[in-house]
């Protein structure tokens, strides 16, 4: 056997000694069944030259503990209440818990699993700020571009404003705009197009950039940056440069692709005490950069791990930083933190939330929510530690998941307290 293939073989022992080791107090009995069925696998392997791969511990008991713990909160608060879910852990750099729990529609009990494909909701922003972040390493954007070039078709009200508008203020919530302009007429089933037309209507609460005002329609307007400045159009440029090279094989993008799935959850609300399946709903694929996407929790690890940094072929760390970076400061009202505790400060990134947590910096994260589904990602670079969670119904708890995510990693030392530099 060649060098090469020894080493390989070794790399794959070590992957396989590390997941059973973290998710041995998870699932104890059936780990146990599958592991005694590989031992002719792990005989063989240990006849090829094989060297202990874990004598430095790469998962500590305080990490084991951790994911034991988190998983344990989340089946018994959120899972037992919802028709099903999904979550993915990250700990070290490497996805250790990856599953699907409960079930795709509730009067059909087929099983969600880790291919089950979600709608992500708002948490769709984080692909848009990362497809004007490949533009950007590719020198065809800059951040601080204005976007009246780009926009021809979209006028504005205060003419001034509108030449101090840059990329970076649509992606920071910035504008200046009114919050939420024109969210209504999305419920009123209006076009994107149609409601394009009537931005120019829309005041100004602010110049560019010195106050937050949270936009779905004028978010999407990156779409349309993203139109003029490729050859591809949004949605298959973010294909091309995010999903494929990723390998996010059950992302997609709109109301066609996800009702055409076969392996898609169904959206639940609560009816009179109970859970009831309803249709997808096409409304807000209508602004596909603010919440058109569509993935799997498969698909939500991979995209973790890029923004973690594991990827900088994709997405290199300068744009990284540039994403989760403190752009705009929010209230934690406006953030909807109002109930987290040992939160310093909450800002809004570049398509991402950005806050402190126990005096540690550099944590985004996003949350969504669309009618029949619930989604969020909370990730910190320095720590190479994240979460993702998506559910098929609209549950309250659902906002409990990230701080106890948070709790639970400084109660066990994965977030150790540092002094911010103000």
């Amino acid at each position: 056997m060649s060098r090469a293939a020894v080493i390989r073989l070794k790399g794959l022992l070590q992957r396989f000694m590390k997941y059973y080791k973290l998710n041995f107090f998870l699932h104890r009995d059936s780990m146990l069944r599958t592991l005694i069925s590989k031992i002719p696998l792990l005989f063989l392997l240990t006849t090829i030259s094989w060297q202990p791969a874990l004598a430095a511990d790469s998962f500590t008991d305080k990490e084991t503990r951790f994911v034991r713990d988190f998983e344990r909160f989340v089946r018994n608060r959120i899972s037992k209440n919802v028709p099903g879910m999904a979550l993915a852990i990250v700990v070290n750099g490497e996805v250790v818990l990856l599953k699907g729990y409960g079930v795709k529609n509730i009067r059909k009990k087929d099983a969600i699993t880790e291919n089950t494909v979600f709608r992500i909701a708002s948490v769709s922003k984080t692909f848009a700020s990362a497809a004007i972040a490949v533009l950007v390493q590719k020198n065809i954007l800059a951040w601080d571009s204005r976007v009246i070039p780009y926009l021809n078709d979209v006028s504005f009200k205060n003419k001034a404003y509108a030449q101090q508008l840059r990329i970076e203020h649509l992606l920071s919530h910035s504008s200046g705009l009114t919050p939420h302009a024109y969210t209504n007429l999305l419920n009123q089933n209006v076009s994107y197009e149609d409601i394009k037309s009537l931005i120019e209507k829309v005041d100004f609460i602010c110049r560019p950039g010195s106050c937050y005002s949270y936009q779905n329609v004028i978010y999407s307007l990156l779409g349309d940056i993203v139109d003029f400045a490729s050859v591809d159009g949004y949605e298959a440029y973010v294909a091309n440069n995010l999903f494929v090279p990723l390998q996010m094989h059950n992302a997609s993008f709109g109301w066609e692709s996800f009702i055409k799935s076969d392996n898609a959850a169904t959206p639940h609300v609560p009816r009179r005490g109970k859970w009831s399946p309803v249709r997808v709903k096409p409304n807000y694929y209508e602004v596909a950069p603010a919440a058109g996407v569509n993935a799997s929790i498969t698909d939500m690890s991979k995209w973790l791990l890029a923004q973690l940094g594991a990827r900088p072929d994709v997405l290199s760390r300068s744009v990284l930083d540039a994403m989760h970076s403190k752009h705009i400061k929010t209230t934690k009202h406006q953030a909807h933190y109002g109930q987290w505790e040992g939160l310093n400060s909450a800002h809004y990134g570049l398509g991402w939330r950005v806050f402190d947590y126990r005096n540690v910096q550099g944590f985004a994260h996003h949350g969504g929510w669309v009618k029949g589904f619930r989604s969020e990602i909370v990730l910190n670079k320095a720590l190479n530690l994240g979460m993702v969670l998506l559910v098929n119904a609209e549950r309250s708890n659902v906002n409990k998941a990230v701080p106890k995510f948070l709790d639970l990693a400084y109660e066990y030392g994965l977030i150790e307290r540092e002094e911010v530099t103000q």
